[in-house]
């Protein structure tokens, strides 16, 4: 009653007043807003309509039943109080008031095991059930059929209860090719063949078609000034479960209703195809290294001179090899063979756990606090908030209502397993709406704009082809250099670096790495570190040439001598590698990784790869001036 008084005196300066008050608990206040037509105003509002622009209402104004707002602190709370209201603008306007097509159609499933639809019992094979599915439409398009019995009999959704019926629906909101096949008829009846979903085969009748409509009305529309004073006490509780705490959200479909649904996380269960499956990763390295240990080993047997020790060595090697080799292959034969299991809760249920018992790996904060939450507040709401604006109200109109794509989902059983599922969503742009708010909400930490600058789309790719141009030059440029300086061993050690280059790109991709400029230089250094070490194994082979030993010999001896330097260099740059990631930011983590994913890839080409090509080089070409050693009897016995 005070800010009323005083507005009333000083309507030219409402906001002004306003912020005398704003500093009170439960005050809010929406100026300028958006227009509102008058026949969507509640009754409690529409006196004010009368008023002239800028005169303020004579009393305060009750808010209408089931209104609600997100005050300064982002909590969700109950219209109880008051409305000082002004109004800015009214004018007449035309309104365009569209609906959309909806369709009315039945249908009968038919499952197969496997299918996400079918129960424990259903034992039909595929094609069983697509045979089946045909039969029935047969059945369907015979003269005098009943559809409604034939769903009933033989359905095996929920909807078989009510003769297959669906009810009606608008594009978008069922699956793309049962959406396809009954927006593709242009009058009510059976679809000519059967449909084939993720969830079996359908046999569909469509029932009624409800044309979009369009009119054009003349309407008055409004703007307020509005101060609100909330007297209600706060409905919202903090549970302290936080973006920290949630994993991921996405978008699926209810296999019994074929409506879409939110799938939310509080585990970290490896469920996409984007996440690392690390036994996976940890099976193919093991098989490539074994694969690589086994070649280097064979040639050593079948090409190199040496002494009985070496060749007895390699033997081991090679059987060695062998038997890891083995057991990769069985590694990776039982991780593809593993496949995870989702259920999908029953329809009609908005917050309902899937019971998934093979989590991988949980983060038992948040599954705990989970728990605890859905426990206590079973058949109660949720409500979620990002950014400190409340996802539940998404409209943002105050009332939460039909008319908001998302609301508060409610708790219909204690969820154990951080694993949760929100239904009754309309159609798949709202989950996928509400999909991307809780992505968006699981970032752990606050954003702040500090600064604003635009960065045009060709700047970035003329800035990332520049770099990846000149990765490539100078590779070019060193294995020119390569084979200029060390000859044949220059040559090998150019096909040891494509293939180094080959499988950095692949281990970039396991990890998962998105290659920044940044990222592009350690990849180009951890390039140079590769060819140091053929350098140093190199110039160690023709001193061991000078010293007449044979080719095959100054082969072994050369990278023999040469690895405790390598070895001492190489991990001196890992643990700066390590440094970096621990303690640098993003770029420097980037830099870091890729620098020492190189460097460890690098030795790998540098000691095995090149030592495996040249043990096969010598055993055929054996002219020392092609090694970068002098014209020496190649026969000729070691000290």
């Amino acid at each position: 009653k005070d800010f009323l008084a005083k507005a009333k005196v000083d309507s030219e300066n409402f906001e002004e007043i306003f912020s005398e008050f704003e500093d009170k608990p439960a005050i809010t206040l929406e100026s300028g807003g958006d227009w509102q037509w008058v026949s969507d105003l509640g009754e409690n509002f529409k006196p004010a309509v009368k008023l002239q622009l800028g005169e303020i209402y004579s009393s305060l104004i009750a808010p209408r039943e089931g209104e609600y707002f997100v005050d300064a602190s982002g909590s969700l709370k109950a219209r109880e109080g008051y409305y000082a209201v002004q109004l800015l603008e009214k004018e007449d306007a035309e309104r365009k008031i569209e609906t959309e097509e909806e369709r009315k159609a039945s249908h009968i499933l038919i499952t197969y095991a496997g299918s996400p639809a079918a129960n424990e019992l259903t034992a039909r094979t595929k094609d069983e059930a697509e045979e089946l599915a045909k039969d029935l439409l047969v059945q369907a398009q015979a003269e005098g059929a009943d559809f409604a019995a034939l769903a009933s009999e033989n359905s095996e959704g929920p909807s078989a209860t009510k003769g297959g019926d669906l009810g009606f629906f608008t594009r978008g909101s069922m699956v793309p090719p049962f959406e396809e096949a009954t927006f593709g008829l242009e009058a009510p009846g059976l679809v000519e063949e059967i449909i084939e979903t993720d969830f079996g085969f359908h046999v569909i009748k469509l029932e009624e078609i409800k044309p979009a409509t369009s009119e054009t009305n003349t309407e008055i529309r409004v703007k307020f000034a509005k101060a609100f004073f909330n007297t209600a006490p706060d409905g919202w509780q903090e549970t302290g479960l936080t973006g920290q705490h949630f994993r991921r959200a996405d978008v699926g479909s209810d296999p019994t209703t074929l409506r879409p649904i939110v799938n939310i996380y509080f585990t970290k269960v490896a469920i996409t195809e984007s996440m690392v499956n690390w036994w996976q990763l940890v099976w193919y390295l093991l098989a490539i290294s074994a694969i690589i240990a086994l070649f280097s080993a064979l040639a050593g047997i079948f090409f190199s001179e040496g002494r009985e020790r070496t060749a007895r060595r390699d033997k081991i090697t090679a059987f060695v090899a062998l038997i890891f080799l083995v057991i990769a292959i069985y590694g990776i034969t039982q991780i593809s063979s593993t496949t995870e299991e989702e259920i999908i809760p029953e329809a009609g249920e908005e917050l309902e756990i899937s019971t998934t018992e093979d989590v991988a790996e949980t983060d038992s904060a948040g599954v705990d606090l989970f728990a605890e939450i859905t426990r206590r507040n079973i058949g109660k709401p949720i409500a979620i908030f990002l950014d400190g604006m409340s996802i539940v109200d998404t409209n943002r109109d105050g009332v939460i209502d039909e008319r908001d794509p998302a609301y508060a989902p409610t708790v219909q059983t204690e969820i154990a397993n951080g694993q949760a599922v929100i239904t009754g969503l309309s159609s798949y742009e709202e989950a996928n709406e509400l999909a991307q708010n809780l992505n968006t909400g699981a970032i752990p930490a606050p954003v702040k704009l500090v600064g604003q600058f635009t960065v045009g789309a060709t700047l970035g790719e003329v800035a990332l082809s520049t770099s990846l141009k000149a990765g490539l030059i100078g590779l070019l440029i060193v294995m020119a250099f390569m084979t200029f300086l060390y000859r044949l061993p220059g040559v090998v050690a150019s096909v040891a670096l494509t293939i180094y280059g080959i499988a950095l790109i692949f281990a970039l991709q396991i990890f998962g790495v998105v290659l920044t400029l940044a990222g592009i230089a350690g990849v180009i250094l951890s390039i140079g570190m590769a060819v140091d070490a053929n350098i140093l194994i190199f110039e160690r082979m023709k001193e061991e040439l000078a010293l007449g030993k044979s080719l095959a010999r100054s082969v072994e001896d050369g990278f023999v001598r040469a690895w405790s330097s390598i070895r001492d260099s190489n991990v001196s740059s890992l643990i700066t590698c390590l440094i970096l990631y621990g303690f640098g930011s993003s770029i420097i983590k980037g830099f870091a990784l890729t620098l020492g994913v190189g460097i460890l890839l690098s030795m790998f080409s540098a000691i095995t790869v090149s030592r495996t090509f040249l043990r096969v080089v010598v055993g055929f070409i054996k002219n020392p001036k092609l090694y970068g050693g002098k014209s020496i009897n190649n026969e000729k016995l070691e000290n």
